[in-house]
């Protein structure tokens, strides 16, 4: 849906700011004047209370704009409620907000105010912020959002314990005393046998993920060197839905590496971000450094740049974008790789 001009001078902006147990929304008008508040528990009820305070608040549907913020499962459930009767509802980053509270004249942070912050960004940065579309938090993208998760967790649970056997394995050949020893030995092989399982773990869920990407679209990512299942499914679940996106430089944006223009007077350059999906961030950074490994082509621009006086870290942003580029193109045509 294209939203007109003259529809933000007429709408209600509702900003939502979402937590596990309770959700805080207000509402403004477009000069930010306080229309109302509700503070309501995360509970069918709750959300029931929700939509009923909503349509007081502006009883027509199509001039009501909603933002939410983004990076948790604690609001799935009123963001599949809100789309099943509301069109635009939109991801707002929680930067927006903390820049807006760092530098405004108000510093205090409450739930109200952050979601006032968050109707105030709908204001001002609607063009700016992707959609949240039923596709996204249908039952089929939480499945693969779940897994993918599940993942991430297993194998993050399985670098601490790889992290702490080796500190104890270095105390265990460290010490004389056998009594210490035993005790090292004891928690040493209950860490390896978590370390097994986690593994094995991971290998089942890897399969699942193989066969999720099948379902959901992002297959043909796996043709591009450097990027395989895994790294692919998670592309597609941190991503949520390509079509939520205006263009591809607001997916650029969304992953976090558009370069930021800073300029004054006669100086003009430009500065990396942290703004964005930084999860996805990574998983592209990550994704990049494969890519140079097993992509001549994509090995050779890497030497290229760093050839041309740019840092080795200058020339994986450099080639972060390409990718990027390269995965909304493709997962917006569905077509395959080429080089």
């Amino acid at each position: 849906m294209i939203i007109q001009p003259q529809l933000l001078h007429i709408a209600t902006f509702v900003g939502i700011d979402a937590h596990p147990d309770s959700h805080t929304a207000v509402a403004i008008n477009r000069f930010k004047e306080m229309k109302g508040n509700l503070t309501f528990p995360n509970t069918k009820e709750g959300i029931t209370k929700f939509h009923s305070w909503l349509e007081k608040v502006e009883q027509e549907k199509e001039k009501t704009i909603l933002g939410i913020e983004g990076g948790s499962d604690a609001r799935t459930a009123l963001t599949v409620s809100i789309l099943s009767e509301y069109d635009l509802l939109y991801e707002v980053n929680p930067l927006y907000t903390k820049h807006k509270r760092s530098f405004g004249t108000r510093a205090d942070k409450t739930d109200i105010r952050d979601a006032k912050l968050i109707a105030g960004v709908l204001t001002t940065e609607l063009s700016e912020l992707p959609k949240i579309v039923p596709s996204q938090v249908g039952a089929s993208m939480q499945i693969l959002r779940k897994t993918v998760s599940f993942y991430e967790g297993i194998t993050m649970q399985n670098s601490r314990l790889q992290n702490q056997l080796h500190k104890l394995i270095r105390e265990y050949n460290l010490t004389d005393d056998p009594a210490l020893k035993e005790v090292f030995e004891n928690i040493i092989r209950t860490k390896k046998e978590q370390l097994s399982f986690g593994e094995k773990t991971k290998r089942e869920i890897t399969r699942d993920l193989g066969k999720l990407l099948q379902n959901y679209g992002g297959g043909n990512l796996t043709k591009i060197r450097g990027i395989g299942v895994v790294t692919a499914i998670r592309i597609v679940a941190h991503t949520g839905g390509i079509t939520r996106f205006h263009n591809r430089n607001g997916y650029v944006r969304y992953v976090g590496i558009a370069p930021l223009a800073r300029s004054s007077g006669k100086m003009k350059k430009f500065v990396n971000t942290t703004r964005g999906n930084r999860k996805l961030n990574s998983i592209l950074y990550f994704a990049v450094l494969d890519r140079i490994i097993w992509d001549k082509e994509v090995k050779e621009r890497y030497q290229n740049k760093i050839a041309s006086g740019k840092t080795k870290q200058e020339a994986i942003l450099f080639l972060m974008r390409k990718t990027a580029l390269l995965v909304y193109g493709m997962l917006k045509s569905g077509k395959p790789y080429q080089s």
